[in-house]
């Protein structure tokens, strides 16, 4: 199988509270499982372990 879903969040810091806090505007899914979404999965995957172990 070559197809994957995707979701991401991103989180901010807030100094005043001393927390993280989400970023609604940031946050996301893909609307289902496709091809689309695993090509952009494995590059994502690939350019992190690249940048990871380089």
């Amino acid at each position: 199988m070559k197809q994957a879903s995707w979701l991401h969040a991103m989180f901010q810091y807030d100094a005043a509270t001393a927390t993280m806090k989400g970023v609604p505007e940031a946050t996301g899914a893909s609307l289902g499982w496709n091809a689309q979404g695993f090509s952009e999965m494995d590059k994502w995957f690939k350019t992190l372990m690249g940048d990871t172990f380089a």
